[in-house]
């Protein structure tokens, strides 16, 4: 009985316990004081500023507050946007809440940072623009040209709300204007890139350049200025002979060049000094090779190159001495075989090859087409659908003999439509066809005067704010030549050009550039 009680009373006293602690805790409201975090806003801001390099000023005078006193203050910086290889480097422009600034950057996009500050607190808040900076050679068309022997290039300036050019902003001879001489040799392609390094402040950065080909020589101008930073002499770890180019192009993860057959490459992502590596060889025997002017990318980071020694496809590579083996997969044939895929290029002679979309497989939409002539028998050209097939691998789908009664039989010139309608359009003397691909037929489009030399035909559009979408035709008539710009319904020249700009000389190409244009993908690298 002793024991019952005495557990009796221990409950009793923990039974207390708890409703006192329960109570307590009823009763108990803890208060938290916690300061607010400080923000601070800054109004009048725009997410996109465009200027003009040398010309305009950018002002800005933004509204600044913050929830915490004290006094706020002002630093505002610029640095590049794309800076591959090496970390950006912020310039201080002003330490004023008002920001006046005579912009003198070249080309392409900045961001502007503007940094505000509470010196009691010490806190300090970022906010970020991009500044779009332009000059007057980075919005508008360039029309590459020569005379016979020298190479130049004109200049068709552009509003700032729409691609349509004018002859009357044309700038002539833009190139020797800038540079005081031409280049050597005839014209043979210009070409836009993004991410081609040059040296500038101490570091090599991406630039936005133009590429200028002649025969004899090429130009790497930074598009800012037109200002040549590589040439034939400097582009190379050590120049190579004969001085024979044939083009410089990129598939976005690297850059080539062919001279006199001979392919050179560098990086195209990450570090460069923008000079192109020795030779590729072919085999650890240095078995001899030449190089066809044409490539193919039918996926984003693989180019496709065609030796016409040995009539085989071979992969452009960067860090390797050696091109890459290529395999060629088995075709599938419509009704009017030709030679199986295996061996389709076997003894051949590559007429044309284009691209007409980057990103393809053998079982999906063809990244281009390619033309062939036998070596043995000149009468039976062949043409197949080309397509990805994985890591160095090529498909030859579709293939077909072209008749020798058709049109594009004695074609003389190609513009393949990249990204639009699968037509090819092609010249056969005086007269523009376009050739069906899905049911290879042809249609006449259009015939040039009769004292008038088809020179090329090319197909080039952009989406966005500068839209344009033309199959350009230039010609040449004596001294002078005329690059037709044709609008096109389901795949049909328009009966008139839009536009047709004039000049002097024999132009080879059409290339509108804009800060709207932001990557080297945009046009295809095909003659």
């Amino acid at each position: 009985m002793k024991i019952f009680n005495i557990n009796r009373q221990v409950a009793n006293i923990f039974f207390v316990l708890f409703l006192f602690i329960f109570s307590a805790c009823e009763k108990y409201k803890p208060v938290y004081q916690y300061s607010e975090n400080e923000k601070i806003t800054a109004t009048g801001l725009e997410a996109l500023y465009q200027v003009t390099s040398g010309n305009d000023v950018l002002t800005i005078d933004p509204t600044i507050s913050s929830n915490k006193t004290g006094d706020l203050k002002c630093v505002w910086g610029i640095y590049e946007t794309n800076t591959q290889g090496t970390n950006p480097v912020m310039d201080t422009l002003a330490r004023t809440k008002k920001l006046e600034y005579k912009v003198n950057r070249s080309a392409k996009d900045w961001y502007l940072m503007l940094r505000v500050t509470n010196s009691r607190t010490g806190y300090s808040q970022y906010f970020k623009s991009t500044v779009r900076v332009g000059t007057i050679y980075t919005r508008g068309w360039y029309i590459p040209k020569d005379d016979g022997s020298q190479t130049d290039m004109d200049f068709f300036a552009t509003p700032a709300t729409s691609s349509m050019p004018s002859n009357n902003t044309k700038i002539e001879n833009v190139y020797s204007l800038m540079q005081g001489k031409k280049l050597e040799g005839k014209a043979i392609m210009l070409s836009f890139f993004v991410n081609f390094k040059s040296m500038v402040n101490g570091s090599y950065v991406s630039t936005r350049s133009l590429s200028l080909v002649s025969e004899k020589d090429v130009s790497m101008m930074d598009l800012s200025n037109l200002q040549v930073y590589r040439n034939f002499d400097n582009i190379f770890q050590a120049a190579p002979t004969p001085r024979k180019m044939d083009v410089v192009t990129t598939d976005f993860l690297k850059y080539f060049l062919i001279n006199n057959g001979q392919l050179y490459s560098m990086v195209g992502q990450g570090y460069s000094e923008g000079i192109f590596g020795g030779r590729k060889l072919l085999t650890s025997n240095d078995n001899p090779y030449h190089l066809s002017k044409h490539q193919i990318i039918p996926s984003a980071g693989t180019a496709y190159f065609f030796d016409e020694m040995s009539s085989a496809f071979y992969a452009g590579t960067d860090r390797s001495l050696y091109l890459g083996a290529v395999t060629i997969n088995t075709a599938r044939l419509d009704n009017n075989p030709v030679t199986p895929a295996s061996a389709a290029a076997t003894n051949k002679k590559l007429i044309y090859m284009g691209n007409k979309v980057y990103g393809s497989s053998g079982g999906g939409a063809p990244g281009g087409y390619v033309i062939f002539q036998d070596k043995t028998n000149p009468t039976i050209k062949t043409m197949y659908q080309v397509g990805s097939a994985g890591p160095n691998g090529l498909t030859l789908n579709a293939g077909v003999t072209i008749s020798t009664a058709s049109k594009l039989f004695n074609a003389t010139h190609y513009g393949l439509l990249f990204g639009d309608e699968n037509l090819l359009y092609f010249s056969s003397g005086k007269e523009i066809y376009s050739y069906n691909l899905n049911s290879n037929t042809e249609q006449l489009q259009y015939t040039v005067p009769n004292d008038e030399e088809i020179t090329f035909i090319r197909h080039r559009k952009l989406t966005g704010a500068d839209a344009y979408n033309y199959v350009m035709i230039g010609t040449q008539s004596g001294q002078n030549y005329k690059v037709r710009l044709f609008n096109k319904t389901t795949g049909n020249l328009n009966t008139e050009p839009s536009v047709t700009l004039t000049g002097k000389g024999r132009p080879v190409d059409a290339l509108y550039v804009s800060p709207t244009v932001t990557t080297e993908l945009v046009y295809s690298y095909t003659f």
